[in-house]
């Protein structure tokens, strides 16, 4: 018996899509994901992950539209705890080992007070 649930059934209908094809609509290419601070980009194969941007709920808050458009990695890695940062949390470092190494050679760590 399969219980897995339908996209529509985990909070990702149709009003998700829309959400989404808007944001990637009104999407700058370049803009900094607020999850890794890497470069966010319509088409998938330019993401430092290869892959298409995720529209992500605010606080994991499925009861209203996704508001943001993530990586996907970013966006599977915080699975429904997001955490607000705010600006200039993420620094890029050049030769500096980090917990945050992301694939492409840049590699993001906190910056200190």
């Amino acid at each position: 018996m399969d219980t897995k649930l339908t996209t529509a059934q985990r909070g990702y209908g149709g009003n998700h899509a829309k959400a989404r094809e808007q944001l990637i609509y009104n999407l700058i290419d370049g803009t900094p994901c607020e999850y890794c601070g890497q470069p966010m980009y319509r088409e998938a194969g330019r993401n430092f992950d290869g892959a298409a941007l995720e529209a992500d709920h605010e606080e994991g808050d499925k009861t209203r539209l996704a508001n943001r458009l993530l990586h996907r990695r970013c966006n599977r890695a915080i699975a429904n705890e997001w955490v607000k940062h705010g600006p200039g949390w993420y620094q890029l470092q050049v030769g500096v080992a980090s917990p945050i190494d992301w694939p492409g050679g840049r590699v993001i760590g906190l910056v200190a007070d």
